[in-house]
């Protein structure tokens, strides 16, 4: 009877080990294998007493079919909570197991956005094994970085707690951005006007802070087949933004290998979002063990879970914030001041109410403002008496863009009718009289309605600096000229429409130099006009730089372009087309300038012309010289025209020239008129193609790259 309860005893533990021990049904296999038929029976006899307590005593331990460290690979598509994009991770997990009441653990991952940005994970963390309730209990911290644009690259601490058994999930984490969490501004623009100010808006991109929390349930109780739910809330803010949001997600796991995933979250900062995840696991190392005497117990499910790392938002949260403020004028320090004009108004020219007459803004405005006016009723009503502007203030008409200066950069202001105000003076002055400094465009002016006037002028003898662009100027046959300017410091004048119904008119656009001079006359059209575009130096020294670019000029009657005594300083005329085949002196001429480039022009001109180009030094100081670099030109003189291209000087000058690359079409008496009245020397002359040479007084082919470019 004590041998047969002796061996019932033995055996019992065995049989009941072998019963858990399902492949299919419990999560977990024995550490230690029954042992064979033969050597069980022998085993029962000899136990003795001191045997059967230490049955009580723990195992040695029990495995889980999970193993303690895995890599893994997994993709996100595609934009998330505070991410625009897609990206694919490289992950690596590691527990160790030895003590089951403190098991640390690393966590380790890399990510890859889709457009090459990037992003990682470091975490440590611990987790208990609460063996009384078949939980276990785990803290972490996780530091992660992430990089950004505009020059943020964010770092966040980030600490968790949880709580997991073989059903429920419970899940709490915080993130904390450190360091600089916001990008420089970036992306300044228009907003809208507002009152007499420009409001403007700049975005940034900050790192938010903040927490989520997570409740999920194991739908299925297998270690092969886990079907998982999960549900909570999270909030995110900065210092001018904040939001609650929510969040659900749907997990499906085989075994340790195959991960699928699919999310859905929603709050105001980034709205609804969907996601979906596929990961792949390469387990290795042991499996993960539990050391207590109930390792066989079937609700241990809960301690597989201790496999895998703890679910939180591992991609630091970004967003971009948009900043509004006055744009502040650089000129003053202070908010751009503007006063409107639409004369369908009546009001106190705010944007909301604009004056009615443009004489209402040049009386309230003071230095450095801006006058933006609307082409109201189309007509010139209230519009009629031209305008007198003050030092470094802006016209402006509303049917183009401008883009104006602020101390955050340049500021572009949208286009804000199909069409230019008209503006024009009924009486005998100019249109748009300039101080220094000033901007005009975006205007349509009619020069000339009733006098002789200009488009726009200088009221004093001398303004320093102007812009003039993209502006519509028609002179009636009274007018003056188009643009007429006594200027130094910088001035440009660009995207002009000039037109005059007949060449009686002076000048399209005519400069006189006062001092020290920086000249830009480019992408200009000029139809009429005696001499189009007239630039002249009239004092000493008369450094100044010249550039005509890109301009269209036809129908003239005399010069198509003219520049004259501007002899400290360089000239580069290139690209233009010049059409004037009722000239009656030449399509272009300079006189008086000690440098000269002449490129890739197109000039056709008539049969009373001089010259399709000329230089001339007898206007330069006795003993100057000029240097003259013609290349790639192409002229068209119709028969009975004198020359094509023309260099002239005078006793005691000297005009150094390289020619290359010129066609002079037959039609005038000479191609090519070289005369030295003084001295020409003649550095290159290839490739050039005219019906003749003519070659008079001193002129001497010297050493190549003696004039220079």
């Amino acid at each position: 009877m004590r041998f047969g309860l002796r061996t019932i005893l033995v055996a019992c533990p065995f049989i009941l080990n072998s019963l858990y021990a399902e492949e299919d049904g419990h999560p977990y296999y024995l550490e230690d294998e029954i042992a064979d038929e033969e050597d069980s029976y022998e085993d029962a006899l000899s136990m003795n007493e001191e045997d059967q307590s230490s049955m009580q005593k723990p195992r040695d331990g029990c495995h889980s079919p999970f193993h303690k460290m895995h890599v893994g690979l997994r993709h996100t598509e595609a934009r998330g909570v505070g991410y625009r994009s897609g990206y694919s991770t490289l992950e690596g997990f590691g527990i160790y197991d030895r003590n089951n009441y403190f098991m640390p653990f690393l966590d380790l991952r890399g990510h890859v956005f889709d457009d090459g940005k990037f992003a990682g994970n470091v975490g440590i963390g611990e987790r208990t094994a609460l063996f009384s309730i078949s939980h276990f209990l785990g803290i972490y911290c996780y530091y992660d970085v992430r990089q950004d644009r505009h020059g943020l690259t964010v770092n966040q601490i980030s600490p968790g707690i949880e709580v997991v058994g073989s059903r429920m999930e419970y899940r709490l984490n915080g993130y904390f951005p450190v360091g600089d969490a916001k990008s420089h501004k970036y992306n300044n623009s228009f907003d809208k006007f507002h009152g007499h100010h420009i409001i403007m808006k700049r975005k940034q991109r900050k790192a938010l802070t903040g927490g989520d929390a997570e409740i999920g349930v194991h739908m299925t109780q297998s270690t092969k087949y886990d079907l998982y739910g999960a549900g909570g809330t999270y909030y995110f803010s900065a210092s001018d933004i904040s939001s609650w949001g929510g969040k659900a997600r749907l997990m499906g796991r085989y075994k340790e290998y195959i991960t699928l995933e699919a999310s859905y979250s929603y709050d105001r900062l980034f709205h609804s979002i969907v996601q979906g995840t596929v990961a792949f696991n390469l387990p290795f190392g042991g499996k993960l063990k539990r050391r207590d005497k109930n390792c066989e117990d079937k609700n241990s499910l809960w301690f597989s879970r201790a496999a895998f790392a703890p679910q939180r938002f591992e991609i630091p949260v970004v967003k971009k914030i948009t900043h509004k403020s006055k744009a502040i004028n650089p000129a003053t320090g202070k908010p751009w001041q503007v006063w409107f004009v639409n004369n369908t108004s009546h009001s106190n020219g705010t944007y909301k109410s604009p004056f009615s007459m443009l004489a209402d803004a040049q009386n309230a405005s003071s230095k450095n403002d801006m006058i933006y006016v609307f082409p109201g009723d189309g007509t010139t009503t209230g519009m009629d008496v031209g305008i007198t502007l003050k030092d470094g203030q802006s016209l402006f008409g509303s049917g183009i863009s401008h883009t104006i200066a602020t101390t955050k950069g340049h500021l572009k202001i949208p286009r804000f009718s199909k069409t230019a105000p008209l503006i024009t003076n009924k009486g005998s002055g100019d249109v748009v009289d300039l101080g220094n400094g000033n901007t005009v465009s975006g205007m349509n002016i009619l020069v000339g309605s009733t006098g002789g006037t200009s488009g726009i002028s200088t009221l004093a003898s001398n303004i320093v600096g102007a812009t003039i662009q993209n502006n519509i100027i028609s002179a009636t046959s009274a007018a003056t000229s188009g643009i007429i300017l006594f200027a130094s410091g910088t001035v440009n004048v660009s995207n002009n429409f000039i037109t005059s119904p007949n060449t009686s008119t002076v000048n399209a656009i005519g400069i006189s130099q006062q001092g020290v001079l920086q000249l830009n006359i480019d992408h200009n059209a000029m139809i009429g006009y005696n001499s189009p575009i007239v630039i002249a130096g009239l004092i000493t020294p008369t450094t100044a730089s010249v550039s005509i670019q890109d301009n269209a000029v036809a129908g003239f009657g005399a010069r198509g372009i003219s520049v004259s005594t501007i002899e400290a300083g360089q000239i580069s005329i290139r690209q233009n087309a010049i059409i004037g085949l009722a000239a009656t002196t030449s399509g272009i001429s300079i006189a008086g300038s000690t440098y000269v480039n002449l490129t890739s022009n197109q000039v056709a001109v008539g049969s009373g012309v001089t010259s399709g180009i000329s230089v001339d030094s007898t206007a330069l100081s006795s003993g100057a010289t000029c240097r003259a670099i013609l290349s790639a030109n192409n002229v068209a003189v119709a028969s009975g025209g004198t020359n094509g291209i023309l260099l002239n000087t005078s006793a005691g000058n000297t005009i150094c020239s390289s020619m290359a690359g010129n066609l002079v079409a037959p039609g005038p008496t000479n191609g090519f008129n070289l005369n030295g009245a003084g001295r020409i020397n003649i550095d290159a002359f290839d490739d050039n193609v005219g019906s003749s040479v003519s070659i008079t007084g001193n002129v001497s082919f010297v050493t190549p790259d003696t004039c220079g470019p």
